[in-house]
């Protein structure tokens, strides 16, 4: 199965010369709600469950304090501060309207195909920020916000405080600045989004075999993901041509020969019938 990136197609000259990916702040996306869905609106949810959960421990109120003051330090340090989740985003959805309308430019861009290949020294996890890169950067899919997922996190932290009310609330704390980059609004759940993230740090160890740059400031901040490896290995697999767009098979098979890419890579025509409505 290929993970999908749709992009405006003058996004894919800049794909195919850099042979590699852009990871940008999250916090910047088409989502007003990134990181702050779960540091604040999931953390408001379950607060209230988690104070009757656990009123029968020893310093319960305290434990409640300590991790309001957590949730506000760790939405600062994640919208404002130095450890705002970079990444991008790549979806299951081959050639689908909504994604076309959203990210592909009204069907003028190109969406393109990613095997497992691009992941290569990527675990399959929910990373945080950290000075080891291994632990630092991750990819997974992500989770759309219901009631059974607040209902989830209450229950199990709950839990966590009762097995181990001392530190109980770092691993709370803990687990929701994991998943504060994987978490959207649930009016996106169609997209079925998958995240590659990265925690920048500026004494990172650099030994990885995702091939990750370090962060890059102009002309936005971001990191460079290669999907072609040092070995030659070739993630991208697939190049799916929006219905409107300028480019046509021959053009993007040029735009390959000249940067000299040469694993097999299928170019295929979207078949999405989209049109402009003259009533519009």
């Amino acid at each position: 199965m290929l993970l999908y990136h749709y992009c405006k197609a003058d996004t894919l000259e800049k794909i195919l010369a850099s042979k590699s990916l852009w990871l940008t702040r999250f916090v910047d996306s088409n989502d007003a709600e990134e990181v702050t869905r779960t540091l604040r609106i999931i953390w408001d949810k379950i607060k209230n469950d988690m104070e009757k959960g656990i009123q029968d421990l020893p310093h319960s109120k305290d434990i409640i304090e300590r991790l309001k003051d957590q949730m506000e330090t760790d939405l600062f340090m994640s919208t404002e501060g130095d450890e705002t989740p970079m990444g991008i985003s790549l979806s299951f959805n081959r050639d689908l309207a909504q994604n076309w309308n959203e990210y592909g430019e009204m069907s003028n861009g190109v969406a393109l195909g990613f095997s497992k290949d691009l992941m290569i020294g990527i675990n399959h996890t929910m990373p945080h920020p950290n000075a080891n890169t291994n632990m630092s950067l991750g990819w997974n899919q992500v989770y759309y916000d219901r009631d059974d997922l607040s209902n989830a996190f209450s229950q199990i932290f709950i839990e966590e405080l009762h097995s181990n009310p001392i530190i109980g609330w770092l691993n709370v704390r803990k687990t929701l600045k994991c998943y504060s980059a994987f978490i959207k609004n649930p009016t996106f759940r169609d997209e079925r989004e998958v995240r590659i993230v990265f925690y920048p740090n500026k004494n990172v160890e650099k030994a990885t075999d995702s091939e990750i740059s370090e962060l890059i400031s102009e002309p936005i901040p971001h990191c460079s993901l290669p999907w072609i490896k040092s070995n030659g290995v070739c993630g991208l697999k697939e190049i799916i041509i929006g219905t409107n767009c300028k480019y046509k098979k021959e053009d993007i098979k040029k735009m390959l020969y000249e940067n000299e890419i040469k694993s097999e890579i299928n170019i295929v025509k979207s078949e999405y019938p989209y049109r402009i409505s003259k009533n519009r």
